[in-house]
């Protein structure tokens, strides 16, 4: 289908309302977002959609780009950009939210990488620990002949030091992993409160434009009867 600027700005209200950025990039659920929007847009009469998942994502992405090249183009000029339409403000708006969402899911994905990365080094170094341990009561013991009573007190003693450092790794790389968990949490919540806000925030201000454009159309109205009024009363003499 030919994408028209009416057919964009359907789109983006339509996403506005579906809010996909709530979910993690690359989710399921996400996916399940652009293929409900896909669904609303081609129960549209007019202006008609044939658009899929995978064709609503892809425009989504060309005009994602062409908005960043404009404001690029408009940074570098220096001068003033005329005032943005209702489609580039909202086309701004969904570019920024998404950017926000998988920003987060980003630092989210990298803090993760390096706490495993940590979990493995700990995991190694006790290991380390062990063999070290193991390998030099093996030398401290006689070639010949059964092993003497210190040497084998000294290699019990060893390996209870061992597997006590184990448990601790065990025990440490389980609260790094709770605590990493809680964090993720508090961050998914505290993005789904900010997403909320920001879009109720747009929803009343598309209200308020709306209630003043009909505050208007009744004035301009009034004002068009009066003026007909008027001249009938001219007319008349």
């Amino acid at each position: 289908m030919k994408w028209t600027e009416e057919h964009e700005l359907l789109m983006l209200r339509e996403l506005m309302l579906l809010q996909p950025w709530l979910h993690k990039k690359g989710t399921s659920e996400r996916g399940d977002d652009w293929e409900k929007l896909a669904v609303s847009l081609n129960a549209i009469p007019y202006p008609q959609f044939r658009v899929t998942q995978r064709s609503v994502r892809d425009h989504y992405s060309t005009m994602e780009k062409r908005r960043k090249k404009v404001r690029e183009e408009d940074r570098a000029s220096g001068i003033a950009p005329e005032e943005d339409k209702e489609l580039d403000q909202l086309l701004d708006e969904t570019i920024e939210l998404f950017d926000e969402s998988d920003k987060i899911t980003d630092q989210t994905k990298q803090k993760q990488e390096e706490e495993a990365k940590k979990a493995e080094e700990m995991r190694k170094r006790s290991l380390e620990t062990f063999k070290d341990s193991a390998k030099r009561n093996a030398d401290e013991q006689p070639k010949k002949g059964r092993a003497s009573g210190p040497s084998t007190l000294a290699y019990l003693k060893d390996r209870a030091e061992v597997e006590a450092t184990l448990k601790r790794d065990e025990l440490e790389i389980k609260r790094l992993e709770l605590a990493l968990q809680a964090k993720e949490q508090e961050g998914r919540q505290q993005q789904f409160d900010m997403m909320n806000k920001q879009t109720r925030d747009i929803q009343q201000l598309q209200q308020q434009f709306m209630q003043m454009n009909a505050n208007m159309m009744q004035q301009h109205q009034q004002q068009t009867l009066a003026l007909m009024e008027l001249m009938k009363k001219f007319a008349g003499k």
